[in-house]
């Protein structure tokens, strides 16, 4: 009987898991790098074609020298009419919600890249201690010929994702 709970309280576990934590090594250099990475959300709103079913997740990553980034990934390509350019990337001041409480970020990418920086070094030093404090979080993206589209994240696990890949790539 024990050992049946046992297993169901594991499983729950795992299935309740909104991150999961990977370790990556590039054994050309001999450096690693650690991910928490958040489950796959759809667009509050359906979108057409071509971007219907394009989902976003997020990705917190560490290397073990401690520099940090956070990104916005799609399976698809976004394509983002708001950004402006400057030295080679895109960029644009998006808002994003946690919880309640609406707050803006600069975010930026390549040229055609498919994830998107979160600026959390100079005007977002607050972006994770907020992610860490907050259970939900919708951001806003301006999609071409889709108009204002969101995407609502449960970052409830965010904080212990955090944690283990630290605790992983800074050892």
């Amino acid at each position: 009987m024990i050992k049946y709970i046992l297993i169901l309280i594991i499983a729950s576990n795992i299935l309740n898991a909104k991150w999961y934590v990977t370790i990556e090594e590039d054994e050309m250099v001999g450096t690693k790098s650690c991910n928490a990475i958040s489950e796959k959300v759809f667009s509050t709103k359906s979108m057409d074609f071509p971007y219907k079913n394009t989902q976003s997740y997020m990705v917190y990553t560490i290397t073990e020298k401690g520099g940090e980034s956070f990104a916005f990934k799609f399976t698809k390509g976004p394509n983002i009419v708001d950004e402006g350019y400057r030295k080679g990337q895109r960029y644009a001041n998006r808002r994003v919600k946690f919880d309640d409480s609406i707050k803006r970020y600069e975010m930026f990418r390549e040229r055609a890249g498919k994830e998107i920086f979160v600026d959390i070094y100079f005007l977002g030093k607050d972006y994770l201690p907020n992610m860490k404090k907050s259970s939900t979080l919708l951001t806003e993206f301006k999609w071409y010929r889709q108009g204002l589209v969101y995407f609502k994240h449960d970052i409830s696990g965010f904080n212990d994702a955090y944690t283990q890949a630290r605790q992983k790539c800074l050892k």
